[in-house]
């Protein structure tokens, strides 16, 4: 059975996501980590351990659990967001003809 999801955590992971991290949702656990291209290169090219500080350790292991099974989803991330889009949609979406031009012009 999947655990709930705090929306403040997804929240929180989308708006910490950079261009060197990405955040994933656990659907086992319903928490949200966030993985640096350090670990996840770390796990795919499967480097010892040992170089790294223990709490980077926790994260390399949770990237290696990110590339071999589908239990954790990425969140979206700054370049997959277009609030643009998503305004435009919603003018669009508007069913009252005028209140929609005004809205979208």
């Amino acid at each position: 059975m999947a655990h709930p999801v705090k929306l403040d955590d997804i929240l929180e992971g989308m708006e910490f996501a950079s261009d060197e991290a990405r955040s994933y949702l656990s659907k086992k656990t319903g928490e949200v980590f966030r993985i640096s291209d350090e670990e996840m290169r770390a796990a795919e090219e499967d480097e010892p351990l040992v170089e790294y500080p223990d709490w980077q350790q926790e994260y390399i292991k949770i990237a290696q659990e990110i590339l071999e099974n589908d239990d954790y989803i990425p969140l979206p991330d700054k370049y997959d967001i277009h609030e643009y889009d998503i305004m435009e949609k919603f003018c669009l979406s508007i069913n009252d003809d005028e209140l929609r031009d005004i809205m979208y012009y």
